[in-house]
């Protein structure tokens, strides 16, 4: 986060400073399969056959999705975004299991602590 104070200090004021994070989904799906992958099928199959596990993991990445957030908060951003897999890649169900309802914790979390 210190990178991001220094990059604002920098910035003129009318420059927008955009902090990101990775969605969960997205973050898992390099976590199982240990590098990008086309259709992110060895993710999709974890949280298939293994829904539990791969629960764990989107918890664990939705809370240190929040801690990171708010540490870019701390040099005040214009925005900060987090990234969202399209819907091609799930079932509605399964979207709003793993990608959806992540991104909605995360800003509730967020939210708790800077309103």
């Amino acid at each position: 986060m210190k990178r991001l104070r220094r990059v604002r200090g920098e910035l003129a004021p009318e420059i927008a400073l955009i902090g990101f994070c990775g969605a969960p989904w997205t973050v898992a799906t390099y976590m199982v399969a240990g590098e990008g992958t086309p259709d992110q099928g060895p993710a999709r199959m974890m949280a298939y056959r293994h829904p539990q596990a791969f629960a764990e993991i989107i918890d664990v990445l939705v809370e240190n999705s929040i801690q990171y957030l708010l540490g870019q908060l701390k040099p005040e951003p214009t925005c900060c975004r987090s990234s969202t897999p399209g819907p091609a890649y799930f079932r509605r169900a399964s979207s709003k299991r793993w990608s959806i309802e992540p991104a909605k914790r995360i800003v509730a979390g967020v939210r708790a602590q800077v309103p």
